[in-house]
């Protein structure tokens, strides 16, 4: 099994391992801090449907139905022991 390390546990980290691991990979994630309490915190996210553009809206659909199925489809089982933390 081909292992990864991602650097970085908000958004774009956890989402990035989340993927690899689904494709098999063995991931590990390092965060300097906890998980999510970064960046990803200082930005107002959400699924809305109120965009200017048809594909923004098109984007919140998917992601609509991505979150509520997600659960349902999910393999994995979070491992702390595969989050690394530094300082």
């Amino acid at each position: 099994m081909q292992s990864v390390i991602v650097v970085g546990a908000g958004v774009i980290g956890l989402s990035r391992g989340y993927h690899l691991a689904l494709k098999g990979l063995d991931v590990t994630i390092v965060e300097e801090n906890l998980p999510g309490v970064g960046q990803s915190t200082k930005t107002g996210g959400g699924i809305r449907y109120f965009h200017g553009t048809h594909e923004n809206v098109q984007m919140s659909f998917a992601s609509q139905e991505f979150w509520r199925n997600f659960m349902k489809r999910s393999i994995l089982t979070p491992n702390t022991k595969k989050l690394v933390t530094y300082s």
